[in-house]
Formats: structure tokens, C-alpha cells, sequence
């Protein structure tokens, strides 16, 4: 016997697929909800968005820092973390899934300080919930790294921060001084330095690690002179280190 349905069923069906299919990309809706209510419209609601979608709204992602048993025991795994992301972009608050123990308090405190565009749902920033996965594996102790230790347990150990972040630090920097050339001769190259800053911003050594050779010590000079306001990690300035660019288009005269 068949089975027939009416016209007001169909349009129920219809109109419920219509609702599915108008989710913005990106949003999940087959989880349990941490973060807090799971209901549209009530106070503590976090949308539910994918990992893959939220990765892409990185825009600070500091590395973790790795107890030492962990590096001589070349611990790896997978950490997942069910992460809760403010309408600002900040993380509120995080709970471990699943990942070796060794590996989960580091990644607790690097995840926490990472922060996203504020994810937009139609043109209003939302609360989110997410997942992170961290795909990691503990190779052996870093040896070279440029500036003191490489092994992030001991007291000279310099945090690698990137070049953008560094630049945003600045708070002096002075203009390179050319250097005399040649008449007729045209020198334009940019002059890459990796740069060790003390927890005070000041420049402590550096190396060059490409660029025309007369523009080196030009560059080295003026870089000496900058300083950076402290990084800081936790409320407390490490040492760092990171690279630095310098730009230089000059010739002499005739």
C-alpha cells in the first residue's frame, strides 16, 4: 500500500531544507555545545563554525612552549581542543578533547593566546565555537637558532616572534646611512638580518643572512639603534628573536 503525503507536509519538508541550506559556510550544527547555550538568541550562544573556517580567521598564532621532557622524549600526537572565541576574537575559554598529557598544558597556553578576525554573521560579529587540531611531532632539541639556546627550558632561550609582529613593536627607528659608492654605480637590494632583542627591546647581537655586502654593515649600524617595545608572553617580556628587512634603492652621483 502506498503512502501518500499531503501538500502541507511536502511544504514543511521543503521549507526545513530551505533553513539547512541558508547556513552561512563553514557552520557545523552536529555538536554538543560547550561554550553555552546552544539556542539562537539566548545570552551565552556561541555559533558553531569548522575548524578549516576558523583557521582561516587566524591572525596571531603564538607557538607553543614544550616542557623539556617532552623534546628529549620526542613526544607526538594529536592535541583536539574544543575552543570558545569571543565576539572580539580573543579566546574565552578552552577544554582539552583528546592528545598525549605531556603535550596538552603547552598547547592550553599557546591556544589561549591566539587571536582571529571576529567571525561575521550577516555583517555582526558572533561569539564561536570551534575545534583545533594540532597536528605535532616532536623532533630532536633544536640547535641553532641564532640567539642564546635553542631549548625553551633554559634561561637564555629567545622566543621566535615574526617579522610583521616585531615590526608592530617599534617604538625607534632610525634611517640607514648610505654609504658612499662609486660614481654611476646603482645599488637597490633588500638586506635580511636575524636580530636578537633583549627583554628590555634593546638590539643585543644579530647576523646577516643575505644582502649586497656593502650594504651589510650600513644596515647592521642602523638596526643596532632601534628599539622595539617588550614582547610580551603572559604578561612577562622574553628575549626574541626574529628576522628584519631593510629596503635600500641608492647611486652615486656622476
Amino acid at each position: 500500500m502506498g503512502i501518500r503525503l499531503g501538500t502541507g507536509f511536502l511544504l514543511l519538508l521543503a521549507m526545513m531544507g530551505l533553513a539547512q541550506s541558508s547556513q552561512p559556510a563553514g557552520v557545523v550544527t552536529d555538536q554538543p555545545e560547550y561554550c553555552g547555550s546552544a539556542r539562537p538568541g539566548e545570552a551565552g550562544y556561541h555559533l558553531r563554525v569548522s575548524s578549516g573556517t576558523m583557521a582561516g580567521q587566524l591572525v596571531s598564532r603564538p607557538n607553543p612552549i614544550f616542557p623539556r621532557e617532552a623534546w628529549t622524549q620526542h613526544v607526538s600526537g594529536v592535541p583536539v581542543l574544543r575552543v570558545c572565541i569571543g565576539k572580539d576574537g580573543h579566546v574565552e575559554k578552552m577544554r582539552v578533547i583528546s592528545g598525549p598529557e605531556m603535550l596538552r598544558q603547552a598547547w592550553v597556553d599557546a591556544v589561549s593566546r591566539w587571536v582571529y578576525r571576529p567571525y561575521l554573521l550577516n555583517g555582526t560579529a558572533v561569539p564561536v565555537e570551534t575545534t583545533v587540531t594540532i597536528n605535532y611531532q616532536m623532533g630532536a632539541l633544536p640547535t641553532d637558532q641564532g640567539c642564546g639556546s635553542a631549548r625553551p627550558y633554559d634561561p637564555d632561550f629567545h622566543v621566535r616572534v615574526s617579522s610583521g609582529t616585531m615590526a608592530g613593536q617599534l617604538i625607534s627607528r632610525p634611517d640607514p646611512v648610505v654609504p658612499p659608492l662609486p660614481a654611476g654605480s646603482h645599488v637597490s637590494s633588500g638586506t635580511v638580518m636575524k636580530v636578537c632583542i633583549s627583554r628590555q627591546g634593546r638590539v643585543e647581537t644579530m647576523q646577516a643572512i643575505s644582502g649586497p655586502e656593502v650594504l651589510r654593515k650600513p644596515v647592521a649600524d642602523t638596526i643596532s639603534r632601534w628599539v622595539y617595545r617588550p614582547y610580551l608572553v603572559d604578561g612577562k617580556p622574553p628575549p626574541v628573536v626574529t628576522t628584519v628587512t631593510v629596503y635600500m634603492s641608492f647611486g652615486g652621483g656622476e
